[in-house]
């Protein structure tokens, strides 16, 4: 089980620095990846839902929760282990053929080359949150720790956090950043200290604004 944890650390360290959507990260595919510009297109996302013969189905859906989709910069970090999922489904893909359930060329595999569900990130999640000791952090606080890096790699600007996230509406986002603001930056700072040495690959773990802002 361990080993099979030790494949998602990419996967937490972009759903940190992007701040993505649960079905953001686990729907993103290599089109939505631009490296030369340093940047990513949230354009769609993936769900699960039972349909009317009671049968679980995937789906990748255009646009996102809220709107038609997005342009985000985020750190170099984020392409770092983009790149590293790449190079690795890759290789599995030329082991195992169509042996893997990847029809959408989704770039968070598991070590099967299996794309992640929701629910299944969520699962495998929980084991390494139990290893680390965190009883009280979800997938979901890793975007709230996203919100606060890019905060303040913005120097405050909460409109550019809002774009980042993708939010609708302004409030939504002052929420993320203000609402018990003593506990989320508690929590923030906790998730920060113990997810980025366990997680992050040494090579990459000086690059990035975010990184620097983090530290402080």
């Amino acid at each position: 089980r361990y080993a099979e944890e030790e494949y998602m650390s990419n996967y937490i360290t972009v759903k940190a620095y992007a701040a993505l959507r649960s079905g953001e990260i686990n729907g993103l595919s290599r089109r939505q990846v631009d490296f030369e510009r340093g940047e990513i297109r949230i354009d769609q996302h993936l769900v699960t839902y039972m349909d009317e013969d009671g049968n679980v189905v995937d789906a990748i859906l255009e646009g996102t929760k809220t709107n038609s989709g997005r342009i985000i910069r985020p750190p170099k970090i984020v392409f770092d282990c983009i790149r590293k999922e790449l190079e690795r489904s890759d290789r599995l893909r030329a082991a195992l053929g169509s042996g893997r359930n990847n029809e959408y060329d989704l770039i968070f595999t598991d070590r099967r080359g299996n794309y992640y569900t929701n629910d299944k990130a969520r699962a495998v999640f929980n084991r390494i949150r139990a290893k680390a000791g965190l009883k009280d952090v979800t997938l979901h606080d890793l975007r709230h720790y996203g919100a606060v890096l890019k905060y303040r790699e913005s120097k405050g600007d909460l409109y550019a956090v809002k774009e980042y996230l993708g939010h609708k509406y302004l409030s939504m986002t002052i929420s993320y950043l203000y609402t018990t603001a003593a506990e989320t930056n508690s929590d923030v700072e906790k998730i920060g200290r113990i997810y980025q040495p366990f997680l992050t690959r040494p090579e990459a773990a000086q690059s990035g604004t975010a990184q620097r802002a983090a530290a402080r």
